[in-house]
């Protein structure tokens, strides 16, 4: 998920498989929900500052990355009727508001 390039031909649909169908428990599986939560990623620098434009697009791009993958839980996650649709909800509303507005 940290990686500064997108996903593609559906490795988040994927992982998200791989992170349900593990069966983790109840602590191991919210540790790793906590961290799919949007975060803000403002931009410190103008256009001509090249690397703070690249750290501002690198965590824009990690961002997505968690949004697909809360998307990907979602839809896997009612497909294989699991139990973890409370806190994938929780994540889905959380990237609508960033993503929208509350």
């Amino acid at each position: 998920m940290q990686s500064p390039e997108p996903y593609w031909c559906g490795e988040e649909l994927l992982m998200a498989r791989v992170m349900l169908e593990a069966r983790l428990g109840r602590e191991t599986m919210e540790k790793h929900f906590s961290k799919l939560k949007p975060a803000d990623t403002p931009q410190d620098a103008d256009n001509r500052d090249a690397a703070a434009a690249m750290k501002w697009q690198a965590l824009r791009v990690v961002e997505h990355h968690k949004r697909q993958l809360v998307f990907a839980l979602n839809a896997v996650n009612a497909e294989i009727d699991g139990g973890a649709a409370t806190a994938i909800a929780l994540l889905v509303r959380a990237h609508y508001e960033k993503m929208f507005g509350a």
